[in-house]
């Protein structure tokens, strides 16, 4: 019986091999890289950044946790997430972010959840009290506009009190502005200065008189 078994042993090992390609038992024993740990969320503006997304499919959800808590879902991606996902985030608030990876065979990966992310405020460039006016020749420079939006706008003052408007910048106005001016004129320089999500950061009124010519 014994000598009946082994070349039957041998005659099927053979057969199977011929028709079962040696990288259907390779992908079975290989181990699945856990790459969630790379994963990071980061907080920058007003913005969040999740980064080292590495797999072919993902799975992302971002809640927003409530003061009295429970969660809020605040973003959803659903394969075809990219490498790094940006989404925008409230000031001062607490994020949750939970993150899927699967193969290409939707088999899971790995798995990962960020518990909280806080969003501090957001840094915001700009102050009035640096605004600085200077006229040479007939021309009056308005410097440190430092805000990413601002208005700015130049009143030339009558002789009886009232204002006339001679120049007007709205939004993208530079750091510096120059305006063509008259010799030993008073104007009016109103400047008001806003962060990028259009919150005002502060406004100033200048009185500024032209040296003579």
């Amino acid at each position: 019986m014994f000598k009946l078994f082994l070349p039957l042993y041998f005659v099927t090992t053979l057969f199977f091999s011929s028709i079962v390609p040696p990288s259907v038992f390779e992908e079975r024993t290989t181990p699945v890289f856990n790459n969630c740990d790379n994963i990071t969320a980061e907080v920058d503006g007003g913005q969040m950044f999740i980064k080292n997304i590495q797999a072919a499919h993902a799975i992302i959800d971002v809640y927003k946790i409530r003061a009295g808590g429970g969660w809020v879902k605040a973003f959803g991606c659903n394969d075809n997430c990219g490498g790094e996902v940006t989404l925008k985030v409230e000031d001062k608030n607490n994020y949750k972010v939970h993150v899927k990876l699967f193969d290409n065979n939707w088999q899971m990966m790995c798995e990962r959840e960020i518990n909280t992310v806080a969003v501090k405020a957001a840094v915001v460039k700009g102050d009035c009290e640096n605004v600085v006016i200077n006229t040479s020749n007939n021309v009056m420079t308005i410097g440190n506009l430092d805000s990413p939006i601002k208005h700015v706008d130049v009143y030339k003052v009558g002789q009886g009190g009232g204002w006339t408007n001679v120049f007007s910048c709205k939004e993208k106005c530079g750091k510096s502005l120059n305006v063509n001016v008259e010799a030993n004129q008073k104007y009016i320089v109103h400047v008001k200065m806003f962060s990028r999500d259009w919150k005002m950061i502060c406004e100033k009124q200048i009185e500024h008189l032209t040296p003579p010519q």
